[in-house]
C-alpha cells in the first residue's frame, strides 16, 4: 500500500508523537480494510465490519470485548442458557438482564467509568465468581 503524503509534510519537521499518530492511525485503517476483506461472507463478518477488534489494545481488553461482541461472555444471559445459572438477573444489582449492553448502567459497577467496558466486564466476573453460586444443579 502505497501512501502519498501532503506535501507540506515534506516542509515541516515531524515531532516522533505525531509521527506515530500518522502510522498508527495507516496501521489501524489498513488493519480494518484487511479484516473486512477476510471476513467478508463468513459468520463472524459482523465483527470486522461493525466493531472492529483492533490489534493492538492489551490483551484483556481484547478478550472482553471479542466476548461482548460474540455474545460468549460468561454474563448471567450466557450462563442460562445452558442451565448453568438459575436466571438472567444481575447479582450486582438485580437488573432483570446481564448482558454487555447492561454492563454500562450497572449500579455494582459505579467506581468504573462508563466508558471504559473491559474493566466493567472483568469486574463484573470478578464479583459473580465472589458471589454464591444459585445455579441450577
Amino acid at each position: 500500500m502505497r501512501v502519498t503524503l501532503p506535501i507540506f509534510f515534506n516542509k515541516v519537521p515531524l515531532t516522533f508523537k505525531r509521527a506515530k499518530s500518522i502510522i498508527s492511525t495507516h496501521i489501524d485503517q489498513y488493519t480494518a480494510m484487511t479484516q473486512r476483506m477476510k471476513s467478508f461472507g463468513k459468520p463472524w463478518e459482523i465483527m470486522a465490519t461493525v466493531i472492529p477488534i483492533l490489534g493492538h489494545l492489551e490483551r484483556a481488553e481484547a478478550v472482553a470485548r471479542f466476548r461482548l461482541t460474540t455474545g460468549h461472555d460468561f454474563l448471567e444471559v450466557y450462563l442460562h442458557w445452558p442451565g448453568t445459572a438459575a436466571n438472567e438477573a444481575c447479582p450486582l444489582c438485580g437488573h432483570v438482564r446481564m448482558d454487555g449492553d447492561h454492563l454500562l448502567q450497572c449500579t455494582g459497577l459505579v467506581e468504573y467509568p462508563a466508558d471504559d467496558i473491559a474493566s466493567r466486564y472483568w469486574e463484573a466476573r470478578r464479583q459473580m465468581v465472589k458471589k454464591p453460586s444459585k445455579g441450577v444443579g
